[in-house]
């Protein structure tokens, strides 16, 4: 599973005995892949998207509207470049796709912009915005709507 979390105007050093405010490295992301090795922070990120890699549908989630899941397009390939811990410059390009769309998602934060600012509305059935308990108990055909398919958690309380 990704996680990801951006702050705009405000960077938070952590470590595991305090937390500490930066006024020199703003806005930052943070991610993870959910390999420890795979976790960063990124200060002061640029998204550059690769029009020529086209765009993908998927199911967007968020932890801004934990019961909501939204059908947004993302580019299939970025580059993203960002100031690290040490100050040095870092730019990762042709990032691909299962990693491009949480970039994605959190470069918009900084932004100001939420996947409801996105949405992508079926042709056919005019869905795009559903709860994500009605999902969960129908991903097959939610899935059938996107590129990519989204396997959610079960929502709390949910029997599987």
């Amino acid at each position: 599973n990704q996680i990801g979390s951006s702050w705009a105007m405000i960077a938070f050093n952590l470590s595991a005995d305090s937390v500490t405010c930066e006024d020199s490295l703003k806005p930052l992301i943070a991610l993870s892949d959910g390999d420890s090795e795979l976790c960063f922070t990124a200060h002061n990120p640029h998204v550059e998207l690769i029009d020529e890699s086209g765009t993908s549908f998927l199911w967007d989630d968020c932890m801004s509207f934990p019961g909501t899941v939204v059908r947004v397009a993302r580019h299939n390939q970025i580059n993203f470049s960002f100031t690290v811990e040490d100050g040095s410059h870092v730019t990762l390009s042709d990032v691909p796709l299962h990693f491009a769309e949480l970039i994605q998602h959190e470069y918009d934060h900084l932004q100001g912009v939420t996947s409801f600012n996105r949405v992508k509305f079926d042709i056919d059935t005019g869905v795009g915005i559903v709860d994500r308990s009605m999902f969960f108990k129908n991903a097959e055909y939610y899935n059938k709507l996107v590129d990519v398919p989204y396997n959610p958690l079960p929502p709390v309380g949910t029997k599987s």
